[in-house]
């Protein structure tokens, strides 16, 4: 049976027989492994010391990209790390970067930069770690991981039940470099981390913890040390393990809360211009969609936040985003997934993608209510409570049918997610009622305020919770409640 092996940037395959010593000459390489080969070629020979990184800047903006440009593989064990970022300003290193090109820079760019690190470690040992850090990260399980068996079901239950409401990963990609222990480990602990209210106690027990709550927290402990150990230098992988970070909340006074993770992964995302649409003409196929998919995550947690009153800012301003709207090929077709990834890669659902793209279109709304009635010393106008109404009613009217009709169907798994969409949404808009109905009854005349709008409102406001209430009812009716994500 011939072996397959996977472009790193897009996770395509690649047939080759077994025994094979090169491949024919006479086969073209597709699109997808030649941009693979022109970015690697461009940077894996080419480390930069940090003292010479602007200027290395200045060069890649001064020349034209020829390629197509994707994180590039990477190997744990490294004493370098590679730096994607956008830069967007006016500052020293973009005048430079024009003037060397004589064109408009180049201002999306990839630098692979040396860590500055004393070469006093065995070569056993992690590269940019000596062996006391080693030691330490071992001594306090920062490397240690559950039996692979163990490993395989925390995944499957990773992939069932928290990725269709965070697709952050490329599945295949990730299962590729897990099954060739070339996975992070930082991501595999914030994994873990996230799974533990879906998995069971006896296998919870199977991996070394007593119990649910003690096996979040030192999971959570250990991808929080790899991170302030700078043992993880992946600049994807640490984008990843911050979001999923940020969906765990089980210490009131922990100084690294959901909101220290989410604020990180929002730098280290706007860094890399995911924000931005242009920039995704830049990337390889399956990065675009990758990279599109982390930031509505992102963008739709930082919104649902606010929102909940969980957090007192949104970190991302709608003005300078503009990254294209979520579609359902950013998902990969059931035959991309090779075989023997299939009893932990479980297909994504219609309603998987649904549930996604119609989230970011309710969080886009969520931004409009916080822009229109939380910004200090300028009250919405009618105008603007009118049209927010409109755009809360039509989202719900325009709820694709397989939604729609799907709570009318046999009760199946993707039901949660249906649930948990139409709450979100009836909580959107008992949070609009009550903010207007506020705003109607200072606003008006000394009188009372307008008391037609008011009680409207109020009314508006009373059957939004009571259809949420509905909801709740319904998850608890299934005994579902416990499989809602730990973020909403």
């Amino acid at each position: 049976m011939p072996a397959r092996e996977y472009n790193d940037a897009t996770s395509e395959p690649v047939q080759q027989q077994d025994g094979q010593q090169g491949r024919d000459s006479s086969v073209r390489p597709s699109p997808a492994a030649t941009e693979q080969a022109a970015s690697i070629s461009s940077t894996v020979d080419s480390a930069t010391k940090e003292e010479d990184v602007h200027f290395r800047i200045c060069e890649e903006m001064s020349r034209p990209r020829q390629v197509a440009l994707s994180p590039s593989p990477q190997s744990q064990n490294t004493d370098r790390h590679e730096v994607i970022e956008l830069h967007e300003g006016v500052n020293p290193m973009t005048i430079l970067g024009e003037a060397l090109g004589r064109q408009h820079p180049n201002r999306f760019v990839r630098v692979i930069v040396e860590d500055n690190h004393p070469k006093s470690y065995p070569r056993q040992y992690i590269a940019g770690f000596d062996y006391a850090d080693v030691v330490y990260l071992e001594a306090k399980g920062g490397l240690s991981l559950p039996p692979r068996p163990i490993r395989d079901e925390l995944l499957r239950l990773y992939f069932s039940h928290v990725y269709p409401y965070a697709p952050i990963l490329d599945r295949v990609k990730f299962m590729q470099d897990y099954a060739a222990d070339q996975h992070s480990t930082f991501v595999l602990q914030s994994l873990f981390a996230n799974v533990v209210p879906y998995a069971p106690e006896h296998l919870l027990r199977q991996a070394g913890y007593e119990d649910r709550i003690t096996a979040q927290k030192q999971l959570y402990a250990k991808a929080a040390l790899l991170y302030d150990m700078g043992y993880e230098k992946n600049q994807l992988y640490l984008l990843q393990g911050s979001i999923m970070l940020s969906s765990l909340s089980f210490s009131y006074a922990i100084d690294k809360d959901y909101r220290y993770w989410l604020t990180n992964a929002g730098r280290i995302a706007t860094q890399m211009g995911l924000h931005r649409n242009y920039v995704s003409q830049n990337l390889g196929r399956r990065s675009k969609r990758l990279f599109r998919s982390i930031w509505w995550v992102l963008y739709d947690r930082d919104t649902l936040l606010t929102i909940s009153g969980l957090d007192n800012l949104k970190r991302f301003d709608e003005r300078y985003c503009d990254t294209a709207p979520l579609e359902e090929s950013d998902w990969e077709d059931e035959d991309e997934v090779p075989a023997e990834f299939r009893d932990i890669l479980p297909p994504v659902t219609r309603v998987q993608k649904a549930f996604m793209m119609e989230y970011s279109k309710l969080s886009i709304i969520s931004g409009y209510f916080i822009r229109d009635f939380k910004t200090p010393a300028k009250p919405p106008t009618f105008v603007e409570i009118d049209r927010l109404s409109n755009q809360i009613t039509s989202w719900r009217k325009q709820l694709p049918l397989e939604i729609i009709h799907a709570l009318q169907d046999e009760w199946t798994p993707d039901h949660v997610l249906i649930l948990v969409l139409l709450a979100m949404g009836y909580r959107l808009e008992a949070v609009f009622a009550r903010a207007a109905k506020d705003h109607y009854r200072t606003s008006g005349s000394s009188s009372g305020g307008d008391v037609g709008c008011v009680q409207r409102m109020a009314q508006r406001q009373e059957n939004a919770m009571f259809e949420l209430s509905t909801m709740i009812q319904r998850a608890s009716l299934h005994d579902v409640l416990h499989l809602c994500p730990l973020s909403l």
